[in-house]
C-alpha cells in the first residue's frame, strides 16, 4: 500500500519511510548502508541524500512541476541480506 501526499513545488519538506514493524518481524535485522531513493517520472524532484533513524528512512524533497504525480521509491537492504521496496505517491500542486 503506498500513501499519497500532496506537494507544494516551492516546498521543501522530509518524507519518511517507516520500516520498524518489519524489521523487528525480521528477527530484529536492521538497514545496513545508504537506501536508495528513486522517482518515477525520472528527475521530477530534489531529493536530498536519505539518513536512517531507528528504521525510519527520512529525506528531504523539494520542487516538482505542476500537475505532475511522482512515485519516490525507497530501496532499502539489511544487515540480515533480505530487500525490500516502499513507494509513496507525491501529487505536485500548488496549496
Amino acid at each position: 500500500m503506498s500513501h499519497t501526499f500532496l506537494h507544494d513545488p516551492d516546498a521543501v519538506l522530509p518524507y519518511e519511510w517507516d520500516w520498524r514493524a518489519w524489521l523487528l518481524h525480521e528477527d530484529a535485522d536492521v538497514i545496513s548502508g545508504t537506501p536508495t531513493i528513486t522517482q518515477d517520472p525520472a528527475d521530477s524532484l530534489e531529493i536530498e541524500t536519505p539518513t536512517v533513524e531507528d528504521g525510519v528512512v527520512s529525506a528531504v524533497i523539494s520542487g516538482g512541476v505542476v500537475p505532475v504525480d511522482v512515485e519516490v521509491t525507497c530501496h532499502i537492504v539489511t544487515v540480515g541480506g533480505r530487500e525490500d521496496d516502499r513507494t509513496i505517491k507525491l501529487k505536485v500542486r500548488h496549496r
